[in-house]
């Protein structure tokens, strides 16, 4: 009878999946950015492809293969997210000390409110950070390899390591919310006040949709996680489900950056006009609008692009 530390019954039928990883993993870093939806996007479709490949391999020789890697991968992997847990618990006593020592000053009127709800949220990232490593720790002692972060990753020993760790990262902009929506009311003060220009204003909402764009991403994930789990969609449509969402966040949250970026270009185009600034800074103006511009436009090919998989795989049902 096989422990918990060897593959189970369905390890053959999760080949597919294993090795589509190793192929994504090669082709993307932790965030997503840019570009990085084509391969992505080229690993998901070619699981078609890969599943030949795995049933052409024997179940045994597998097996195998994976008690051994297993072993041998196990004790250095615990040793390394030990300390990641090691590092994380320190910082988190660092900023946990800098908070109390900036709510003490905040007492004794020496420090605004704004620095106390900065020091908080600093205290929730470093919990993150903490949960995060203490998460991955209790993955790897149980499977002797590196951590799986794909929407599509199977459950280990009944736990979902998926959703524990999306939830946990949500509630860093979850925090960071609440301090964005502070600095805002600040900022409408002082445009009313006339001491802060309009655009100032702009920018603090802009923010907040980036928040809580980041929110609902994460809420759609642990969605797409769950219809995964519940097999209303299989692997390459979670991935591509995924895609679909981080691109629509990236969209979302560009768009505004954009016609903030075109109002600054003519705010400063009009103070050249006016002998306040020098011709360069139309020029850098110019040059951020046309970034944004670009990653716009990469976002939403990104997204035509999953959509038209998603598509092409409802068709061919």
């Amino acid at each position: 009878m096989l422990n918990q530390h060897e593959p189970d019954d369905d390890f053959v039928k999760r080949l597919e999946w294993q090795i589509s990883r190793e192929v994504r993993l090669r082709n993307r870093s932790f965030q997503t950015t840019g570009w990085a939806l084509r391969p992505r996007m080229r690993a998901v479709l070619g699981v078609v492809g890969l599943m030949a490949l795995s049933m052409g391999i024997g179940a045994a020789v597998v097996a195998g293969a994976y008690r051994a890697q297993n072993k041998e991968m196990r004790a250095p992997l615990i040793s390394e997210f030990q300390q990641r847990s090691e590092l994380a618990r320190q910082h988190l006593a660092s900023v946990t000390e800098q908070l109390q020592r900036k709510e003490k000053d905040f007492s004794l009127g020496v420090a605004k409110s704004e620095e106390v709800m900065e020091a908080r949220v600093n205290v929730v990232e470093a919990q993150v950070q903490l949960r995060l490593a203490e998460l991955h720790l209790g993955e790897v002692r149980i499977t002797g390899r590196e951590p799986l972060g794909s929407i599509s990753s199977p459950l280990i020993s009944g736990r979902d390591f998926v959703d524990e760790a999306l939830r946990i990262q949500m509630s860093v902009p979850q925090a960071t919310l609440e301090l964005a929506k502070f600095r805002l009311s600040e900022v409408q003060k002082r445009v009313d006040l006339g001491t802060s220009p309009p655009i100032e204003l702009q920018a603090s909402r802009i923010q907040i949709v980036e928040i809580e764009a980041a929110i609902e991403g994460f809420q759609k994930k642990l969605e797409i996680r769950q219809s995964f789990l519940s097999r209303k969609v299989d692997s390459p449509e979670a991935e591509l489900r995924v895609l679909e969402a981080e691109a629509e966040q990236r969209c979302r949250t560009l768009t505004p950056k954009v016609v903030l970026a075109r109002e600054e270009l003519e705010g400063a185009k009009r103070r050249v006009q006016a002998g306040l600034v020098q011709p360069v800074y139309v020029a850098e103006a110019a040059l951020r609008l046309q970034k944004l511009e670009t990653e716009v436009a990469k976002a939403e090919l990104d997204l035509a692009l999953a959509r038209r998989e998603l598509e092409r795989r409802r068709i061919g049902r």
